[in-house]
């Protein structure tokens, strides 16, 4: 059923919305779902199943194929791709790389693809900065700083959250900067693709903007310090501030001049 899940009762685990085993027919009307599984008997059995929906939207499960099998057990969603959107799939893959805690296996995409670097991560205040390289700026789709919840990004629009220092609101234009939030901890749009910006939502932002950016500043001037000379800290700041809003810069020189 549309919008049930059994995960409603728990913050542990990713979903509980109800509609993402029915995600293949956003794109179509037919999927395969492939099981491999260990039977009772000991038999492990591998069961393809076809995921149909007709013109007046039912739907139907229709087992394809049962055969044993010597396959690790797991589960595989096929959806069959039009070859003029394998390069939108490619696009959302390689972003989606960017909010998974396990990494995906991307078949298909290159290493050089996925040469996706941090050049500050903090895994105590939960945020991390990527390096602004041709492939991130080639690919993201982020224009703003992006909340993770679920393993799923959602951009921070600022001017939802109401009032904040400058230096907070120009903070969040960063695409670089991806903050990680436990499950419930933001409230989230009845799209689905957006922040719900409520008050507990607002109120979580504004917490982690402000401890973030000071950790952030203070490890940014830290890293520079501690150069030995004058050019090793000017290449520090390059690497470490030169892509930073204007704003946050101007903080780490004050600190730096100081």
């Amino acid at each position: 059923n549309y919008g049930c899940s059994t995960k409603r009762n728990t913050n542990d685990l990713t979903g509980g919305l109800g509609i993402g085993c029915k995600a293949g027919f956003a794109y179509g009307s037919q999927f395969t779902i492939t099981s491999i599984s260990v039977d009772a008997d000991g038999k492990t059995m591998k069961r393809v199943y076809i995921a149909n929906i007709d013109e007046d939207n039912v739907g139907t499960l229709n087992m394809a194929d049962e055969i044993e099998s010597d396959e690790p057990t797991g589960i595989e969603i096929g959806v069959g791709v039009n070859v003029e959107d394998v390069e939108k799939f490619r696009q959302e893959a390689w972003n989606l790389y960017l909010t998974c805690t396990v990494k995906p296996n991307l078949i298909g995409m290159d290493e050089e693809d996925l040469d996706i670097t941090t050049s500050l991560e903090d895994t105590e205040e939960g945020y991390r900065r990527y390096e602004s390289n041709y492939n991130f700026r080639q690919h993201c789709k982020y224009s703003t700083a992006v909340a993770v919840m679920g393993n799923i990004g959602y951009p921070i629009q600022a001017y939802h959250i109401g009032s904040m220092t400058s230096e907070h609101r120009e903070f969040l234009k960063d695409n670089t900067l991806f903050i990680d939030f436990d499950i419930g901890e933001l409230s989230i749009a009845s799209n689905r693709e957006e922040l719900e910006y409520n008050s507990q939502t607002v109120n979580a932002l504004k917490e982690r903007t402000k401890k973030i950016l000071e950790s952030c500043v203070k490890e940014v001037t830290d890293q520079i310090l501690v150069s030995k000379c004058l050019f090793d800290r000017q290449a520090a700041y390059s690497k470490l501030a030169g892509d930073m809003p204007y704003a946050v810069k101007q903080i780490v020189n004050e600190r730096l001049d100081s």
